[in-house]
């Protein structure tokens, strides 16, 4: 069967107004661009990016990431991180390809993006507007196969750390989804690495970062040195989806083996 079309997901790309600036010996725009560049060559239909898109909350930094992703005219939508600034974007986006839109009707599936930024938190929450209009959406098109996307992690990830900052209503959020047949894939960013798990046969990917990558399995912070990547998702007309990470061939840039935090 041929899939109805193909997605790809860039995350966590932490850019700054100044392109020459470097986030623990990672140029996040080079990084950016050689992944963006990359997935491309994949001929998605359109792309996702799940948060973190700046990592100072400038307008330079967002317009570096639309002027950059609107040389290849595809479809870019984007949603916010806990290190994004919600309103700098609205006042940003829409800009040429790239959006903010949070409902796309795609073929016999439909795609919702919901905001899980908290205002000066690390976690995330999914607001109680944000979970009605999740609702609104699935109950309106009940018969259209259906894509969650939003920042942070709803699953543990084993990591210690990572998981005391994920999201903080994970099980409103999980308890909802058990009324609506019709969800198939959640997709999510925060965690700079690669993740799949399957819950009541919903399939929970991330994906990994266009900068730094965190080590899994970890109590505490940790960088690994696992080449930046991206998530290349095909979707079917009964509701399947084919999925595979792709990174380039070496890391990009200087390795920090021991950093701490950033």
């Amino acid at each position: 069967m041929t899939p109805l079309f193909r997605i790809a997901q860039i995350s966590d790309t932490h850019l700054f107004s100044d392109k020459k600036a470097e986030l623990l010996g990672v140029n996040t725009y080079e990084s950016f661009k050689t992944i963006a560049e990359m997935a491309v060559l994949d001929k998605p239909d359109l792309i996702l990016m799940t948060g973190d898109l700046a990592q100072d909350c400038t307008e330079a930094a967002y317009i570096h990431l639309a002027d950059e992703m609107n040389r290849f005219q595809i479809p870019v939508y984007c949603l916010p991180g806990n290190h994004d600034d919600p309103q700098m974007m609205r006042e940003v986006f829409p800009r040429e390809m790239v959006s903010i839109q949070k409902h796309i009707l795609k073929d016999n599936w439909q795609i919702i993006l919901l905001d899980s930024h908290l205002h000066k938190k690390v976690e995330g929450v999914l607001s109680d507007a944000e979970f009605d209009f999740m609702e609104e959406c699935l109950q309106t098109y009940p018969l259209h196969h259906s894509l969650i996307a939003f920042h942070h992690q709803p699953l543990p990830s084993g990591s210690a750390w990572l998981d005391k900052i994920g999201l903080k209503n994970a099980d409103i959020f999980l308890k909802k989804l058990q009324n609506y047949l019709n969800v198939k894939i959640v997709m999510y960013g925060h965690v700079h690495q690669q993740l799949e798990n399957f819950r009541n046969e919903i399939g929970f990917y991330s994906a990994p970062a266009t900068c730094i990558q965190f080590k899994p399995k970890r109590e505490d912070f940790a960088l690994d040195d696992l080449p930046q990547g991206y998530r290349i998702m095909d979707f079917y007309s009964d509701g399947r989806v084919k999925t595979e990470v792709k990174r380039v061939k070496h890391y990009i840039g200087h390795f920090l083996q021991h950093a701490k935090g950033y």
